[in-house]
């Protein structure tokens, strides 16, 4: 199992905490900045918190990787859809052909539902961002590259 990973918590309309995790590939001192960093668009951790925005309704307030922690100090969302026991639910398969699931809090249901089902496409603009984002920068759980096989929104029980 990989050492590095990020996990993104995001609060729900009632303030109800959730997080997703992601690992990351190996961290060396040559590639620390660009695989940690929270900066969009040039490392890793904030180019996924930018295609993670465009798919939750939910506003995070803890982006943490192995090494440190960052809070942000946001307010519940104003939403009332965006509640923590609703995931997008990502089936993976990586290259050892394990599979595994990614489980997002609060998706954003008016642009990921599809109607009259509970599946999600995952070729539709905020998904793709999503989905390229996780395949270029991140790993499976047992270290390996992967692919986004299929999405959905799932209720939880909590």
């Amino acid at each position: 199992m990989p050492q590095a990973y990020v996990t993104h918590t995001i609060i729900d309309y009632s303030g109800e905490r959730s997080f997703t995790r992601h690992f990351l590939p190996t961290v060396t001192n040559a590639n620390y900045a660009v695989v940690t960093g929270n900066t969009p668009a040039t490392q890793n951790v904030g180019s996924l918190r930018v295609a993670l925005g465009a798919v939750t309704d939910g506003n995070f307030v803890k982006h943490e990787v192995t090494s440190y922690s960052l809070r942000s100090a946001f307010p519940p969302p104003t939403d009332e859809e965006a509640q923590r026991e609703l995931k997008l639910q990502l089936h993976c398969m990586d290259t050892a052909v394990k599979n595994f699931v990614i489980e997002i809090p609060c998706p954003i249901l008016s642009t990921l539902a599809q109607s009259g089902t509970d599946e999600v496409d995952i070729a539709g603009i905020e998904m793709a961002a999503l989905v390229a984002q996780l395949e270029a920068n991140f790993v499976s759980p047992w270290g390996n590259t992967y692919t986004v096989q299929s999405a959905r929104i799932v209720g939880r029980r909590l």
